[in-house]
């Protein structure tokens, strides 16, 4: 094993770490302005909402996960309103 693949796995754990802890404070910011939006109709084609809900995506860990959370909450309007406003609510297997 040479140097760098170990410190890269290294900072792949970090980030990882880290990056639960940065993903549940945005996720809590995030979310409740994606419920907002939506209660108000904001058109799910708007450019705006779009980026919301990728941003949102984009928290989730990358691989299974990720895929899992997409599925169950970030499908259409009333799975996004399901959306638990404390990211620790959510089931096992679709959040960190």
């Amino acid at each position: 094993m040479s140097i760098s693949f170990i410190f890269t796995t290294a900072e792949m754990i970090y980030e990882q770490i880290s990056g639960k802890k940065d993903a549940n404070e945005w996720y809590k910011t995030l979310v409740p302005e994606l419920h907002e939006a939506l209660r108000n109709d904001i058109p799910m084609s708007d450019p705006q909402l779009k980026r919301l809900i990728e941003k949102i995506i984009g928290l989730a860990p990358i691989g299974a996960k990720r895929l899992n959370f997409r599925e169950r909450y970030m499908k259409n309007r009333e799975s996004m309103l399901r959306l638990p406003k404390d990211p620790n609510d959510i089931m096992f297997g679709y959040w960190w």
